[in-house]
């Protein structure tokens, strides 16, 4: 997550090999996300294994209400792509 008109990285994480199927990962921003008129946010990401039927869901929450929930299927990904 990025404030996209000056690309300051505002959260970062490259933990993601310690979930496992269907585990949900808590995250917080910090405050001052919410000053930027636009944020962007990517998804990178790199498996050494074959994976079937890869899917991500995100859901953003503010003040526990969800006020936004993405779904992304990928499908099969390739070993070491």
């Amino acid at each position: 997550m990025r404030n996209a008109k000056t690309n300051e990285v505002y959260w970062r994480s490259d933990d993601w090999a310690s979930l496992h199927d269907n585990e949900e990962k808590t995250v917080s921003f910090p405050s001052k996300m919410l000053e930027c008129e636009e944020v962007s946010r990517e998804i990178i990401f790199y498996s050494e294994h074959e994976i079937q039927d890869f899917k991500l869901l995100q859901k953003i929450s503010l003040n526990d209400q969800e006020i936004e929930q993405l779904f992304f299927k990928f499908g099969f990904v390739m070993p070491k792509s």
